[in-house]
């Protein structure tokens, strides 16, 4: 492998994933090869979703902030089933300058989960037309800069933040993604002894800004309130068309690396997140002592040959904040200790022409007494792209729950639907599928696939015990060779009795949903 195409794998690495999907413009690894002309290059697809989500409140009456465990219809609070749908168009799109070894490249989504049916233009029931209006119209999610120089390959801008799995950093790029992370980096990567070694300066956040005079800029008004991450990392990874190649063959490919990432906040102005019924002037009475340093570590590896695929992720999250107070002016006695583990396994069973297969998945994250689904103990903070984020609210002074990233999914109903990810909890998920019908066009794929869960810690739980249920997911597939894919996506979830509710004397009753996802990729 030459050193050019060294240094484009360690971008790839870096910015995307060491994972089969990673961003369309950069699973290949060569993209800056060298040509005379100036080019550009565009990915993407248009997406169409529709579903049904039938009793996903689970018959088992309010949490304790009153609030059910999932909406329920307006005028009827009995009835069962809510239906919906949505769309998004993503393009990835590269464009290279003369010599093909600098780059700028972007992502942008259009209409980026917009309901189906949005805003009507007039009356609902005599209207002929929907519209669009806001930020979900066009969304640039990232944009950055890159170039291949003798010693190692330098980059800078919003690139996509991924690793490993994507359990715990996942840029979002599946098919069935709804967030994505990306960061404002400055990163440099460099091939040594056969491996890729990086380290990225990260400016996770600015803090509180003011514009400047001529109405464009910003200036931040608070250095110690902004937070800062640097990030080492070491891999050995192979892209998949390297592993498709190798696998077809007869031979393995091990891939594995590492990284520790460093953050640090000094002081918070939580006034510029937190919602108030009014937002207070802006001063240094606004500011608090924040002392929030944490460090994560994480391993990742991989083993693939003809028949089979293992993976597997560990992470390690430990953190002290000095002062977790959320209220200007009002300080916590003591500090907040925080310490999360979490793991996920990834196997594969499969014949040569993978036809068939058999999966097998394994997870866990840490948990602390905290409630599993945040009634009083987390706050909903509107985000920037219109969603709504949530953040723990520390329960004593331990923090140790650890959350997957949500765009990791393991199930339809429970994780994904009513607690948002897995966090706190343990599963097994296996899986079969079957290729039904195959041909030049396209093939036809059925799966099924059953997933059971615990709670970490039963204390978690509504009920306080650890059983959380047994879920069932059935899909039927067709995948088309030109670009064209349309899923039928159902599932069943069975609750255990740590979703009853004991203080109404009503057990959780079982909940079903049913998705037809399409795609268009081009």
């Amino acid at each position: 492998m030459n050193r050019a195409r060294h240094l484009t794998l360690a971008l790839a690495a870096l910015a995307c994933a060491p994972a089969a999907n990673a961003t369309g413009l950069m699973d290949t690894g060569d993209d800056l090869v060298g040509h005379d002309d100036a080019r550009v290059v565009i990915h993407g697809a248009m997406r169409v979703r529709g579903e049904a989500l039938g009793n996903l409140d689970l018959d088992r009456g309010v949490l304790p902030n009153g609030a059910p465990l999932f909406p329920v219809p307006l005028s009827d609070r009995k009835a069962q089933w809510l239906v919906g749908g949505d769309l998004r168009l993503r393009t990835d799109i590269a464009m290279y300058a003369p010599g093909g070894r600098t780059a700028v490249k972007m992502r942008v989504d259009m209409l980026d989960d917009v309901p189906l049916g949005d805003r009507p233009v007039g009356v609902p029931a005599a209207a002929t037309s929907v519209i669009t209006t806001g930020d979900r119209v066009f969304r640039i999610k990232r944009a950055w800069g890159e170039t291949a120089t003798p010693v190692g390959l330098l980059a800078a801008g919003r690139m996509g933040n991924a690793w490993g799995l994507g359990m715990l950093a996942n840029g979002g790029d599946c098919a069935d993604c709804d967030s994505g992370d990306a960061s404002d980096r400055l990163a440099f990567v460099s091939p040594i002894l056969g491996h890729v070694a990086a380290i990225a300066y990260d400016f996770s956040v600015a803090g509180p800004t003011a514009l400047r005079k001529d109405g464009v800029r910003s200036v931040g008004l608070e250095p110690s309130a902004a937070v800062r991450s640097i990030t080492f990392a070491l891999m050995h990874w192979s892209d998949e068309a390297t592993r498709t190649r190798r696998t077809a063959f007869g031979r393995n490919v091990f891939d594995y690396g590492a990284y520790a990432s460093w953050r640090t906040q000094a002081s918070d102005v939580p006034s510029t997140y937190v919602p108030f019924s009014s937002a207070p002037a802006m001063s240094s009475l606004q500011v608090i002592s924040r002392g929030w340093n944490a460090l994560a570590l994480d391993g990742w590896l991989r083993h693939e040959g003809r028949h089979h695929r293992v993976e597997f992720e560990f992470a390690h999250l430990r953190a002290t904040i000095d002062d977790a107070s959320l209220l200007p002016g009002v300080s916590l006695a003591r500090p907040v200790q925080s310490a999360q583990t979490g793991m996920s396994l990834e196997a594969t069973l499969r014949t040569q022409d993978d036809q068939h297969a058999v999966d097998l998945q394994l997870g866990y994250a840490s948990s602390d007494a905290s409630p599993l689904f945040g009634s009083g103990t987390t706050l909903r903070i509107p985000a920037a792209d219109g969603s709504t984020q949530t953040i723990p609210v520390p329960n004593g002074d331990r923090l140790d729950r650890f959350s997957f990233h949500p765009d990791y999914r393991i199930d339809r109903i429970l994780f994904r639907e009513l607690v948002g990810r897995v966090t706190g909890a343990a599963y097994i998920r296996p899986t079969l599928r079957a290729t039904l019908s195959a041909n030049h066009t396209g093939r036809l794929v059925a799966s099924v696939a059953t997933i059971a869960s615990i709670a970490t810690n039963a204390a978690s739980t509504p009920a306080g015990k650890s059983f959380l249920g047994i879920e069932v997911d059935p899909t039927l597939a067709w995948q088309g060779t030109d670009g064209f894919t349309a899923s039928l996506e159902g599932a069943a979830f069975f609750p255990g009795e740590a979703l009853g509710n004991p203080a109404a004397k009503l057990d959780a009753k079982p909940a079903g949903l049913l998705r037809l996802r399409l795609s268009y990729a081009f």
